[in-house]
């Protein structure tokens, strides 16, 4: 358990402009397996956490910290905001 300053019932960290991207997400260094992913959290402030939502067929979301996978954003289309 933790406490960080700016977290509370009514206010949570600043977020950064990754906010909302697709992404790629594998395991273990393996890029021969990617899962379609969105960033659903970017802290740009303490306590910086990342955290992906990961979308597999045929199962339930999986939400994970940036920490425990490998991701690369997927880019962005021309004129996207």
């Amino acid at each position: 358990m933790g406490s960080a300053p700016n977290i509370s019932h009514d206010r949570s960290p600043k977020q950064g402009s990754w906010l909302g991207r697709e992404v790629l997400v594998c395991y273990n260094y393996d890029s021969s397996h990617q899962h379609q992913g969105f960033i659903v959290r970017v802290d740009a402030e303490e306590p910086g956490s990342m955290i992906l939502r990961v979308i597999v067929p045929g199962e339930p979301d999986r939400y994970l910290r940036s920490t425990e996978c490998m991701y690369s954003l997927v880019p962005e289309a021309k004129g996207a905001n």
